[in-house]
């Protein structure tokens, strides 16, 4: 093993802490991005019955920012088709 300087190792560990740190944040997103969209799933379902495959892949496609305006939709929206247009 080469040695290196102190000064070496602390910013090589400060990089991977920054790089565990950002890994984590991402998985994170993700976990809220599907927790929100499982959620949203079961609103339509009990809201509108039965859905056909398209809102659910049109769903399971969808970002955060997608998701929440779809949220917002499905308080007034008489239908699953008008809670996921435009």
């Amino acid at each position: 093993m080469v040695a290196r300087p102190a000064s070496q190792l602390a910013y090589a560990s400060a990089d991977m802490a920054d790089e565990t740190h950002l890994a984590v944040m991402e998985l994170a997103r993700q976990a809220r991005l599907e927790e929100r969209r499982e959620t949203l799933s079961g609103l339509l379902r009990l809201r509108f019955g039965r859905l056909p495959p398209e809102p659910l892949d049109r769903l399971a496609k969808a970002d955060l920012h997608e998701v929440d305006r779809w949220f917002r939709r499905l308080v007034t929206a008489s239908s699953w088709q008008e809670v996921l247009e435009g």
